[in-house]
């Protein structure tokens, strides 16, 4: 038995989309770095403890920077694998939200990066968030329909 499926011809916007996050996650790796470095925090500790943070505004931003680029590599574990499938049957819509999705992540990046991580949720949090509810029913509706080979 054998399994195949078609991509869309205009499926090389979803490929392009996919750049997009990568690039955000390098970004905010870079950051991750610099602030790593400023507050003299050594590998493979991964975030400043209270002591260090008590000792260091630096060790704060970096733990700032660390935890807004974790969060944003969670949600590109689940991001990529929807905007790939949604894509199948929906190419430009699955880019399309992947874009704002990315979009949302600057100011988002921006806002938990200012030293108030509750900023993030004002500065494009709830967008990113409904991004990727949407893009998740999307997935589920699209490997839905061509495993039962349904027409909704």
């Amino acid at each position: 038995m054998s399994a195949s499926f078609t991509v869309p011809s205009d499926y090389h916007y979803v490929v392009a989309s996919l750049a997009l996050p990568a690039a955000v996650a390098w970004t905010q790796a870079f950051f991750v770095g610099r602030y790593r470095k400023r507050a003299k925090i050594e590998y493979p500790q991964m975030y400043a403890d209270q002591k260090q943070v008590e000792a260091s505004r630096d060790a704060y931003f970096y733990n700032c920077a660390q935890r807004v680029h974790q969060n944003t590599l969670e949600a590109i574990a689940t991001l990529v694998p929807s905007v790939a499938i949604t894509g199948l049957e929906y190419p430009r819509i699955a880019a399309g939200i992947c874009v704002v999705w990315t979009l949302s992540r600057i100011p988002y990046t921006i806002g938990y990066m200012s030293g108030d991580p509750q900023a993030r949720g004002r500065k494009g949090g709830g967008v990113g968030i409904l991004s990727n509810f949407v893009l998740s029913f999307a997935t589920v509706f699209v490997a839905a329909r061509r495993l039962y080979n349904a027409k909704f």
